[in-house]
């Protein structure tokens, strides 16, 4: 973790490097700012919490028809990134809009794969969000949120995803995003992912 800004040794006072009669021995010399901190034996840090890069995804302005039992990408929600560092992680933040018909989720996915995995959801194991508004309609829209974390543990490219569905037991429903069935409500969801250090 950085210490306070600056150049000095480790162990000594800052600057004292500058001091001709100071021996350095084993300590180490430090360049620090705010956010980072290099040093001659330990390598370069940044400390965990920092938002390193944020990225933002829209969909068009056009509405989507979703009628599956398996999840499905809403259009333009889906981010390709190549983690910073080794322990960066991503929030994710979305605001979906649509009809929700039914009984509804919304999901995160990483490389194709639900990062979630709990059940006990009739709509689909590992929702992060799960509606339900008691009637089949097409016509009413909402507005949800969800929020996830993810820590990949690689520097290799990884694509997050948000995906939808209308679903329950045997019966499938048609849902909407971005507007309703009359087609006269027409409006955009989006995503923001954070990039940290863990």
């Amino acid at each position: 973790m950085a210490s306070k800004p600056g150049i000095y040794l480790r162990g000594g006072a800052k600057d004292d490097f500058n001091d001709p009669g100071h021996e350095i021995g084993d300590r180490e010399l430090v360049i620090a700012t705010d956010t980072m901190e290099l040093g001659t034996s330990n390598g370069f840090f940044i400390p965990g919490g920092k938002v390193r890069n944020v990225y933002f995804a829209q969909t068009p302005a056009e509405r989507q028809e979703i009628t599956s039992s398996e999840p499905v990408v809403i259009d333009g929600l889906s981010l390709n990134i190549t983690p910073e560092f080794q322990n960066s992680s991503f929030i994710v933040t979305a605001t979906v809009l649509g009809t929700f018909t039914y009984t509804s989720s919304l999901l995160v996915y990483l490389n194709g794969a639900n990062i979630a995995s709990h059940d006990s959801n009739n709509v689909y194991q590992g929702s992060l969000v799960t509606t339900y508004h008691g009637n089949n309609t097409t016509n009413n829209m909402y507005s949800y949120n969800l929020q996830a974390m993810i820590s990949p543990q690689t520097t290799q490219p990884i694509t997050i995803d948000i995906r939808a569905l209308s679903h329950w037991g045997t019966s499938t429903y048609t849902t909407y995003i971005n507007d309703r069935a009359g087609n006269d409500m027409r409006c955009v969801s989006s995503m923001v992912v954070y990039e940290v250090l863990s």
